[in-house]
């Protein structure tokens, strides 16, 4: 007989000691493999019941109904390829047995997209295939059926930079087609800006390509221009480059598009009513509306939606109500009669305007997109959740699957439930690997993942069951406390003498005191019999921290953007980085005041435009009402700066006293926002207290 003996990581665990100092008899070491596995199996999070559930998870089925949406085609929203989409998931819901399945409409304007095509006219005639381009209002994006024709122009990333210099070596650009390589690194908008400066320079249309995309893709952008514009695969764009350094290409461009049509898109509902607590509410959110068949973003969302689902339906009775919906206008719309540059997110948006009543009654959202294609997956969160998140991703081994990184992101259905203070983790795509196939069509079944999407089943599923499984909700305050009291240690020497962080500091402190006691009381408690009242008085107490807290920790990141961010870290390094840019032009230190300018202003975008570009993107951000951050503008001041360096012009007092008054007015910003985070945490950790008091 061979035993094989696994050592505790811990050399000073008690069974570790045991096993030194112990004879290293057969007998010996068949009792310390079991005490070890009894120990693991004390650290497990899951129960056997619910791993027993987890196994009946199906990856073949889950790939089944992602190759069933998948081959209804493009289901963008608003067309009867979402409604065909949304009659699927209709179907399947009741066919696994969920309860109260209904669709929820909201109206919508879209725009139905009937042809983009690129034909060369000379010096060969050739047609092109190409991807759509979504986002724009303006008539002048559509064309006629007869197209637009002319001199197509390589303009390379199209900055004002390529602009120029091609209109010194004699490019009129006036009716010409220009070619523009997207660029993420040099453009906050990057499709959209670039269109709009060929489009100031007075062109007639616009092509897209990237080289960061699959050679021979074709992917649809984002754009709000008044040019007709269409993308083609970059393999294409390279072999139309070649043809340019011979001579003159012609060709004509065609974007028929039917624009501004009132519609209807759909959320699809169906629940598991709850048996104990069925006013407290589980949500899962997908998106089924799509560019493109789209297995990735966000067939498999839904597909791992009905397969907990299922699973869930069949095998399990849940205390709480579980309810499941899939998410129509994700991609892009917005209700009519609203204009803002926050133009996605349409269903979730609508979900939690139409359940507004229920918001602070929902423990948790789960949400899922585009995570199944690359080695690996992110998720964001809440802080409350992120010990649970971590916990479970340690027990599934699943380390080197997940990332924890980042806060809730505005391109998520998951944000609409953050702003209102909701719970949430939400698994979505590593964006480095999935860029390459992004809202392209080449986002296809066979490029899926299997072992992405098993982990994510497994994940959902276990997330569901330590939710609804537990009396006292599984909320961990640790973290929000320990993220709080990192963020500031790392910054308040570096602000002590702009705003004094000591009270927030202190509060932070003693919410960590607070939530680690918490922890042990609830611990304790869930080994006795709680009687209703103090389960409905911690959970509700609990709940209402997560509404008070979230909203105030995460939101749109600092300047003109609309990012998410965390706000204690974003907007104390605002603040730090905008010092060392005042300091750093005193000292006609160019290198540290344009690092320390790129770090507030998204690399300094909007320098790689021309002012007029800029105000309209600005103007679009600053009236958003859906992206309320802290809204700042310093490329003004960068722009002036930069001019007067290439000038050799040293006197800056003129930047720098607008440099200085901008410092005020965004300190004053954010001792408003810490001001008010701070009393969340003082009124948090007053009514956590009387919950220890209450489980004691």
């Amino acid at each position: 007989m061979v035993v094989t003996v696994v050592r505790l990581a811990h050399a000073s665990s008690p069974l570790n000691v045991l096993y030194e100092s112990w004879p290293q008899t057969d007998s010996f070491i068949i009792l310390w493999a079991s005490l070890w596995r009894d120990f693991e199996m004390s650290k497990a999070v899951l129960d056997k019941d619910q791993r027993k559930l987890i196994d009946l998870l199906s990856l073949e089925e889950a790939l089944d109904d992602i190759n069933n949406l998948f081959n209804i085609g493009e289901r963008a929203v608003g067309t009867p390829g979402e409604y065909k989409g949304v009659k699927l998931i209709e179907s399947r819901f009741r066919e696994i047995g969920l309860k109260n399945v209904h669709l929820e409409p909201f109206k919508i304007i879209a725009n139905n997209h009937k042809l983009s095509e690129l034909e060369l006219l000379e010096p060969i005639h050739k047609k092109l295939s190409c991807g759509r381009c979504f986002g724009p209002k303006h008539s002048g994006f559509a064309t006629g059926k007869e197209g637009v024709a002319g001199a197509i122009v390589d303009v390379g990333f199209g900055t004002i930079r390529d602009f120029k210099r091609l209109k010194r070596e004699g490019v009129n650009f006036k009716g010409k087609i220009v070619l523009i390589e997207v660029n993420e690194k040099l453009f906050h908008y990057p499709a959209w800006a670039q269109v709009l400066q060929a489009q100031e320079f007075g062109a007639s249309a616009a092509i897209l390509t990237s080289v960061v995309f699959e050679h021979d893709i074709l992917r649809n952008y984002w754009t709000r221009a008044r040019i007709p514009v269409v993308s083609i695969s970059y393999i294409e764009a390279q072999a139309l480059r070649r043809l340019l350094r011979k001579g003159e290409v012609r060709a004509n461009l065609k974007n028929i598009v039917e624009l501004n049509m009132e519609s209807t898109s759909h959320n699809v509902v169906g629940e598991l009513p709850g048996h104990k607590y069925p006013h407290q509410l589980i949500v899962l959110t997908a998106h089924h509306d799509s560019w493109y068949g789209a297995a990735n973003d966000d067939a498999c969302g839904v597909a791992v939606i009905i397969g907990v689902a299922e699973v869930l339906a069949k095998n399990y009775k849940n205390a709480r109500t579980i309810r499941f919906v899939t998410c129509g206008g994700e991609e892009f719309s917005l209700e009519p009669g609203v204009e803002d540059i926050f133009s996605g997110l349409a269903g979730s948006y609508a979900y939690t305007k139409q359940h507004a009543d229920e918001l602070d009654k929902i423990v948790a959202n789960i949400n899922l997109d585009g995570f199944a294609y690359g080695t690996s997956s992110n998720i964001t969160l809440t802080p409350e959740l992120e010990s649970l998140t971590n916990k479970l991703i340690e027990e599934f081994e699943a380390e080197a699957i997940y990332e924890v990184e980042g806060p809730p992101d505005t391109g998520l259905d998951q944000w609409w439930f953050v702003r209102h203070g909701v719970p949430s983790v939400s698994i979505n795509p590593k964006m480095d690997q999935y860029m390459k196939i992004y809202h392209s069509n080449r986002d296809t079944p066979e490029l899926i993942n299997a072992d992405l999407m098993r982990n994510a089943l497994r994940m959902t599923l276990a997330l569901i069951l330590k939710l609804d499984s537990s009396e006292l909700l599984p909320y961990d305050f640790t973290s929000t406390a320990k993220n709080l009291r990192k963020a500031l240690s790392e910054r308040s020497a570096k602000v002590e003498d702009a705003i004094d962080l000591s009270k927030l500091i202190d509060n932070v402190i003693h919410l960590k005191v607070v939530a680690e006691r918490l922890q042990k009381k609830k611990s304790s408690a869930l080994k006795k019999k709680l009687n209703e009242k103090t389960v409905f008085f911690v959970n509700n107490v609990q709940r209402r921290a997560c509404s008070s807290l979230n909203p105030k920790l995460v939101n749109i990141k600092c300047g003109i953007t609309t990012s998410a961010a965390y706000v204690v870290p974003a907007y104390l390094d605002a603040l730090i980085n905008l010092k060392k840019a005042i300091v750093a032009a005193k000292r006609a230190d160019k290198e540290t005041l344009f690092t320390s300018l790129k770090a507030l202003t998204e690399k300094l975008w909007g320098l790689n435009v021309s002012p007029k570009v800029y105000n309209i993107i600005r103007k679009a951000i600053l009236d958003s009402k859906r992206a309320q951050g802290l809204k700042f503008d310093l490329i003004p001041e960068a722009r002036e700066l930069e001019k007067k360096s290439k000038k050799k012009i040293k006197d800056v007092s003129t930047e720098i006293a607008s440099l200085e008054k901008k410092y005020k007015t965004i300190l004053e910003q954010v001792d408003k926002k810490l001001s008010k985070l701070n009393q969340a945490l003082v009124e948090s950790s007053s009514a956590l207290t009387e919950v220890i008091y209450k489980l004691a």
